[in-house]
């Protein structure tokens, strides 16, 4: 909307519909991908054509900035629903949920554990079966 109203055009609410529903359904996956909102943006100003193609220009460089606020939003709005989801599902077991997040918090193993960060064995990064 913004690329349409510094170009000066007025899209109509079926123009405007048809641009959100082509966002919405080649989004998905272009926050993994360093700039890849603005490649999809880019896509849909091409295949649409409501919008010129070189109105992308005026936003090229807030595209960096606003890509890491986009990947906080995912991630965030990731763990919410697997937790909505996972409570809907009666799936969430939230004692062992809280007891691996504290074990996490709880901050480097000890010096007299004999753990020196530098572990390569057998089962180093994951969850021991009895948390």
């Amino acid at each position: 909307m913004f690329l349409a109203q510094t170009m000066g055009i007025d899209l109509s609410w079926q123009q405007q519909l048809i641009m959100v529903g082509v966002m919405v359904l080649t989004s998905k996956g272009a926050v993994g991908i360093a700039s890849g909102a603005f490649v999809v943006l880019a896509g849909t100003v091409t295949a649409v054509g409501h919008i010129p193609l070189a109105a992308l220009s005026l936003i090229v460089g807030s595209d960096r900035i606003l890509n890491e606020g986009r990947v906080f939003i995912e991630v965030l709005g990731n763990a919410v629903a697997t937790i909505v989801i996972g409570t809907w599902e009666k799936d969430l077991d939230i004692d062992k949920a809280r007891s691996i997040l504290n074990s996490l918090t709880a901050g480097p193993p000890s010096a007299d554990t004999g753990s020196t960060g530098s572990d390569t064995g057998s089962g180093s990064g994951t969850v021991p079966a009895d948390a």
